[in-house]
């Protein structure tokens, strides 16, 4: 008799535990789905825009920065991010951490009337070049209106800049800065996922 208890007892631990290894199983290739595959909101990080003063808020949308082969690995101070206020309206801005190359100066009416933001009344706006490619498209040449630190870069025509990217489904944007000296760099970004903020661009800015 007591030799069958123990025999029942042995049965019931062994299938206890093939149940658990079952589980562990299962939640362990959960978890790699989860991992392996993104969200659809994977290329972008939201947050706030407030102004100090409370004269202008929003939000931005900073890409993620991507390393490989012949591009710039992240880095702290680079970045790709779309601004969205009521104040300053859409803006699309690339950090370089680079003295970038000076072009020329912005100072007739047609070239002003393109750009957005903070520079679309600024005769004195700064131009650098900048070769843009989306996914395996075509690569083509802009001209970018330099910050005050000539390191970072605005899209002349940033809400043509997002129109592309939200038309064509784009995935990757691929763009290169000219530096003063040295050759072009290049930093390249994941733009998944940019459908999804679309209303919220639209509250903050009325894109």
């Amino acid at each position: 008799m007591n030799g069958l208890k123990t025999l029942l007892l042995v049965l019931q631990v062994s299938v206890i535990s093939a149940i658990t290894v079952v589980m562990s199983g299962q939640n362990a290739n959960q978890s790699e789905q989860q991992i392996s595959t993104p969200g659809v909101q994977a290329g972008w990080k939201l947050s706030s825009l407030n102004s100090p003063m409370g004269d202008n808020s929003g939000i931005v949308l900073h890409a993620k920065q991507l390393s490989g082969e012949g591009v710039a690995d992240p880095t702290e101070g680079t970045g790709l991010k779309i601004q969205c206020s009521k104040k300053k309206g859409l803006e699309v801005i690339l950090r370089t951490n680079l003295l970038l190359r000076d072009s020329g100066t912005i100072n007739d009416e047609k070239h002003r009337g393109e750009l957005g933001g903070m520079f679309s009344k600024h005769r004195d706006a700064r131009l650098s070049p900048v070769r843009v490619r989306f996914d395996q498209q075509k690569i083509h040449g802009e001209e970018w209106v330099m910050g005050s630190d000539s390191s970072n870069l605005f899209a002349q025509k940033p809400k043509a800049f997002v129109d592309d990217i939200l038309k064509d489904q784009i995935n990757e944007v691929l763009l290169e800065a000219r530096p003063t000296n040295g050759n072009p760099v290049v930093f390249k970004f994941d733009v998944t996922g940019l459908s999804d903020y679309k209303a919220k661009l639209h509250e903050a800015c009325s894109y």
